[in-house]
């Protein structure tokens, strides 16, 4: 009985716990240390461990009626049967996590997550540069020919976007209010990640951030005047003209041509995916072939779908796709009405951002998803801060 007394008043801490074991495992996954330092078996249980010890332990809070016990397991069973069906256990994963969040302190979360990021990001770079796992180099792009460097991660477009959602991490918890000081190394980090990556569009959505680091107030204000029934239609309609221009992809048109371009063959690849494999209910197991190898130059049978929208549609499959965007709509009604613009901000931020990387259902980047049943109290903005001049 005492035993069970502490699990219940330290459940807080040991969520936390479980959540960095998980973020620092699943970064490991997803970078040389595999199977160089770390086997793949071993990582793997390790991860099934953690997420499920949190669960058991949830499962186990005397605040939970037997109603949201029986919906919680059956809700888990119906992701885990997709996630067999996709071959894809991001969702299901994240599902244990954000569910076990329940009336947690997101800022806590998002402090925890930002803390083991950074350690386990200088840690995969620390190693590679010591040569203890090896790192991926590329030649450079058209037009800026210098070599990429992933630095211990699959792809240097990786470490781009570990940089990006650590960044937006830490402003997140500062509410986008920083020091001078913090921007002027913000910038030069940014500088520094292009100049190593030479990852556009990570790069562009890093501008963008600190781009918004400059006018919080403003774009807090704006997005309150807006309010979530328009930001959702602004949302909707992203969401329709990216997946628009997808489908309706034409090489033979100079326009599609360009843009394909800018986005790396997003599109043409995209499309692809979209037409060879199709939309499944339940989601299908798709073979591809990355770049998150350690040859020096871009494989030639490359087809890997890089926007989480195209993936979430054709290998995750109709269901799981509804569920996800019902998730982003809910939170975006829910920060404006908790007054959380700057949750609000790194969400539309990872909308924008998952049109073109794959990483909104991953949780070692992603970290807002999160915060759908956790407590945001925390994270309020200030009524005098958001008045209207």
């Amino acid at each position: 009985m005492f035993f069970y007394q502490r699990l219940q008043s330290q459940y807080a801490n040991l969520y936390l716990t479980c959540l960095a074991a998980f973020v620092f495992l699943m970064m490991i996954d997803l970078s040389y240390a595999v199977p160089v330092i770390f086997p793949m078996y071993t990582l793997y249980l390790a991860v099934k461990s953690v997420a499920f010890f949190i669960l058991i332990i949830f499962l186990l809070r005397n605040d939970l009626t037997l109603r949201i016990r029986l919906a919680v397991i059956i809700s888990l069973l119906c992701f885990y049967f997709f996630s067999k069906c996709s071959g894809d256990s991001d969702f299901f994963y994240y599902a244990i996590f954000a569910i076990t969040a329940w009336k947690l302190d997101f800022k806590k979360i998002i402090w925890t997550f930002f803390w083991i990021g950074l350690s386990t990001t200088s840690l995969i770079i620390l190693a590679s540069l010591l040569k203890l796992i090896p790192t991926q180099i590329m030649d450079g792009r058209p037009g800026f020919q210098v070599l990429r460097f992933s630095f211990g991660f699959l792809t240097p477009t990786d470490l781009a976007a570990r940089i990006f959602y650590l960044l937006l991490a830490y402003y997140t918890w500062h509410k986008f209010q920083v020091s001078i000081p913090e921007k002027i190394i913000s910038i030069i980090l940014v500088a520094l990640t292009f100049l190593l990556t030479n990852s556009r569009l990570d790069l562009i959505m890093m501008l963008l951030l600190l781009a918004i680091a400059f006018f919080p107030k403003q774009v807090k204000k704006n997005l309150r005047q807006l309010g979530s029934y328009f930001i959702s239609w602004l949302v909707a309609f992203y969401l329709i003209i990216f997946l628009a221009l997808t489908v309706f992809f034409d090489p033979q048109i100079k326009f599609f041509q360009i843009l394909d371009g800018w986005l790396s063959k997003r599109l043409s690849l995209g499309q692809k995916g979209l037409f060879d494999h199709g939309i499944t209910l339940f989601g299908q197991h798709v073979i591809e072939h990355s770049n998150g190898n350690l040859a020096f130059a871009i494989q030639k049978d490359y087809f890997y779908i890089d926007s989480s929208y195209i993936r979430l549609l054709v290998i995750s499959g109709l269901i799981t796709t509804i569920i996800a965007c019902s998730v982003i709509f809910y939170l975006i009604y829910l920060f404006v009405k908790k007054q959380t613009f700057s949750l609000l901000i790194a969400l539309l931020l990872v909308i924008i951002s998952s049109a073109i990387d794959q990483h909104l259902l991953q949780l070692s980047y992603n970290f807002i998803l999160l915060a759908i049943f956790a407590d945001l109290s925390a994270c309020q903005d200030q009524p005098d801060y958001l008045s209207v001049s």
